[in-house]
């Protein structure tokens, strides 16, 4: 059977039928009022993480183009094109064997930490 949530529970307990759309409403404005305080601090981190991440892509960019040497040939940019793709197709490959044998049960055969 399906454990129901906190907010059914204490709906179908605290209030009679007529006041049940008003019970909720309490509920809800009680539990956002003390979970509002989570959105303001995830807002400010993301807003961080993207300005580190702005000035980052910003620095590589001007660095990229501003210091000088030797202009890189055409089967340099291929080889860290194919480089980049074969990273992500391995890594892509040992996830995917990591999913497979999770659902398969393989990892249950070893008997480690039991």
């Amino acid at each position: 059977m399906a454990k129901s949530s906190g907010v059914v529970n204490k709906l179908n307990h605290d209030a009679a039928p007529e006041q049940k759309p008003q019970k909720l409403r309490e509920i809800y404005a009680n539990h956002l009022s003390k979970h509002g305080h989570d959105f303001i601090s995830v807002a400010i981190l993301v807003a961080a993480l993207l300005a580190l991440l702005t000035l980052s892509v910003w620095f590589a960019a001007y660095a990229w183009t501003h210091l000088g040497g030797d202009p890189v040939p055409i089967y340099g940019y291929v080889a860290l094109a194919g480089g980049a793709v074969i990273s992500l197709a391995v890594g892509g490959g040992l996830m995917a064997l990591v999913f497979y044998s999770s659902r398969h049960g393989y990892d249950d055969l070893s008997g480690g930490d039991n």
